[in-house]
């Protein structure tokens, strides 16, 4: 967990002396939201193999406050609780808590400074991709939002500058931030590689930009670009001549004689199947882009989201560097109909290529790329409460999400997701 959230300290010092007065002024506010989950995925197993006959280890729960310190300033921050089948087993965190400060806050214009952990305002959903309201349908388009990257994108500990001015042609808003944040590196690695790997891949910091338009001719119309740096290092990691070893002696022990020409097609088979643990050294430069656009018009809303990413990698096996340039590409195409306001139907389609060519021995083919076509339905049942089914149909396993066991199952190329969620949130 990342050591420096700056906004703690500056937050229990301003409230030291008046916490009465302020709850006596209304100048804090609480919110919160709750969901069950059900998914069953009869075909692949999805975030578990307990889906594959229907699993109920999915729910969320947020509690989040709002302090208002004078007028330009305020505090927030969530508590955030999560299980999400053998991803992401019960845990409990800090999902952000940040000092908000606007220098300018007018009719025309803002500008602003957030201090502390903060959303990651990446394309049209990143930021609210766990408010079970705010979500098209039951999750967001997995083409963009995978679920393997979600902890390495969704909040930044830093600084983030922002604002937006109201010109005679429309509404433009932008955010350029900087910060650092620990992530999950074993999932990461799995996701990538199908395996885990000796040391822990990290990023050294992350930064980037959002510019969002709605021009005023067309109402309802929005564009947006978002980008993400970072650079991927691998730390603690074995040496090159420690790889090696535990390869000689992890063969030796299946009985394959490395020295034996005859043993070279078990050689490469047992490495193809097992090359992350023969890892010695990662150096993954990423820069990610997105265009979005959203028009809702009538009773509809059109998205749709393009999303690149180019990694500059260099992974060195068994002491052997090789680098490569990739491109992951992903793109959504989405209709939400609300035929009264009680009422959100869904339609998508999407489809991801994650690029990797590095042509290490080992082969992901079934792991590269996944289409999908997916329908829905939400029904907003009494304030506050709603209620969703949604059935997926996909092709390939891109943007599945990765556990402790994913390398041991075999996969069908085609498979079925059928979910339902029931939400509150006050």
């Amino acid at each position: 967990m990342k050591k420096i959230l700056l906004a703690i300290p500056l937050f229990f010092s301003l409230l030291s002396n008046n916490v009465q007065a302020i709850i006596e002024k209304n100048d804090i506010e609480f919110h919160g939201f709750a969901s069950q989950g059900f998914v069953y995925s009869p075909d692949n197993p999805y975030a578990g193999r307990e889906s594959l006959d229907g699993s109920a280890d999915f729910r969320e729960l947020g509690i989040n406050a709002n302090l208002t310190i004078g007028e330009q300033t305020h505090i927030a921050g969530q508590v955030f609780y999560r299980d999400f089948g053998e991803v992401n087993k019960a845990e409990t965190n800090l999902d952000f808590i940040f000092l908000d400060h606007r220098f300018i806050d007018d009719s025309d214009s803002f500008l602003g400074v957030r201090l502390g952990r903060y959303k990651n305002e990446f394309g049209l959903y990143n930021a609210s991709r766990d408010l079970p309201m705010a979500r098209p349908g039951l999750n967001v388009p997995e083409s963009i939002y995978f679920e393997a990257l979600r902890d390495s994108v969704l909040a930044i500990d830093g600084i983030a500058l922002y604002g937006g001015s109201s010109l005679s042609y429309g509404l433009i808003e932008y955010m350029i931030h900087y910060g650092d944040r620990d992530i999950a590196s074993e999932l990461l690695e799995k996701y990538v590689l199908n395996s885990a790997i000796p040391g822990e891949a990290q990023p050294e910091s992350v930064w980037g930009f959002k510019i969002d338009f709605q021009p005023n001719q067309i109402s309802g119309l929005e564009f947006g670009f978002s980008s993400l740096f970072t650079r991927l290092i691998l730390e603690d990691s074995l040496s090159a001549a420690e790889t090696k070893s535990n390869f000689t002696n992890d063969l030796l022990n299946r009985g394959i004689n490395p020295l034996d020409p005859a043993s070279q097609p078990a050689i490469n088979e047992y490495l193809s199947n097992n090359v992350g643990n023969y890892i010695n050294d990662v150096d993954l430069e990423l820069a990610t882009y997105a265009v979005s656009l959203r028009y809702a018009f009538d009773d509809w809303a059109i998205s749709t989201e393009v999303m690149n990413i180019y990694a500059d990698a260099s992974i060195s096996v068994l002491g052997e560097t090789r680098s490569d340039m990739m491109v992951a590409r992903g793109a959504y195409l989405q209709a939400e109909y609300f035929p009264m306001q009680e009422l959100e139907l869904l339609i998508r389609v999407e489809e991801l290529n994650l690029g990797l060519d590095l042509d290490l021995p080992n082969e992901l083919e079934d792991r590269q790329n996944a289409t999908g076509v997916s329908v829905g339905v939400k029904c907003h049942f009494a304030p506050n409460w709603s209620f969703g089914i949604q059935s997926s149909l996909y092709k390939g396993y891109a943007w599945a999400p990765v556990y402790e066991e994913t390398h041991q199952d075999s996969i069908r190329e085609y498979w079925r997701v059928h979910r339902a969620e029931l939400s509150y949130q006050f």
